[in-house]
């Protein structure tokens, strides 16, 4: 006859507090999303611009690898009032 072996997990005896001040750090930090480097697709939320090696896995592609997050960022693109050299004319009211 078989026996049934139950699985018994030592909760870490400070978690919620930890929960609590992980969330009170993550809402300090702006967010930025990490695309697949093969075919764009949503991969991740970050924070922060640290160097951080993870590894990830698109699940369009099937990319699997190492990466550094911080090697992964874009900057926003700037409103300017010219696009390429050429002056936005603007109509007055």
């Amino acid at each position: 006859m078989q026996e049934i072996v139950e699985r018994q997990s030592n909760p870490i005896p400070d978690l919620e507090q930890r929960l609590e001040q992980s969330r009170r750090f993550a809402k300090t930090q702006q967010l930025r999303t990490i695309r697949c480097p093969k075919c764009g697709f949503f991969m991740l939320e970050i924070g922060g611009y640290d160097h951080v090696a993870m590894h990830v896995k698109c699940r369009k592609c099937k990319f699997s690898d190492y990466i550094d997050t911080a090697l992964f960022r874009t900057m926003r693109k700037k409103r300017h009032d010219s696009y390429r050299g050429i002056p936005i004319i603007r109509r007055k009211r």
